[in-house]
């Protein structure tokens, strides 16, 4: 397997907020879509550090579990060949679906959790959830456990955290 410390698909830092998300119909009626990047945008070299502390060195593939608006995949795709970013709600992928067409992330593929698009999953060297699990029923829980069984490669790392 092929590490690196970039992908030659992942932009050059530093990244702006596209005029259409920042202006656009808020996703939440009390707070500015701009929030969740300009969030995701100011830790972006904590998350760098947190994914190397990790072992997250990069590979052929990995996978964002809950996902939100993509910030942890913009980080991911620039250690990964390919990043598999997932989440439940449509409206806060078609936002990161925008800023990740926008910045070129030609690695990032966003798709909404489903039955057939978990089984559909490739082997992934790598699997992140992070702020998920507090939000997920039971049932979601084993799916989400199932399927790192079924993808995450021998000597893959999961790394999850719980607010």
């Amino acid at each position: 397997m092929t590490r690196h410390a970039t992908s030659p698909e992942a932009p050059s830092l530093p990244l702006e907020i596209p005029p259409d998300i920042r202006e656009g119909r808020r996703i939440s009626a009390g707070t500015e879509n701009r929030y969740y990047f300009e969030r995701y945008l100011s830790q972006w070299r904590m998350m760098e550090q947190m994914l190397r502390v990790s072992g997250f060195h990069g590979g052929r593939h990995v996978i964002d579990f809950g996902c939100f608006v993509g910030g942890w995949s913009w980080v991911l795709s620039r250690r990964y060949e390919a990043v598999t970013a997932l989440d439940v709600d449509d409206t806060v992928l078609a936002l990161g679906k925008r800023f990740a067409q926008h910045h070129g992330f030609s690695n990032l593929e966003m798709k909404t959790i489903a039955p057939d698009v978990l089984a559909a999953l490739p082997p992934a060297d790598g699997i992140l959830c992070v702020g998920t699990f507090q939000v997920m029923p039971a049932a979601d829980l084993y799916a989400f456990f199932s399927m790192v069984r079924r993808t995450l490669v021998p000597g893959g790392l999961l790394l999850c955290n719980s607010a």
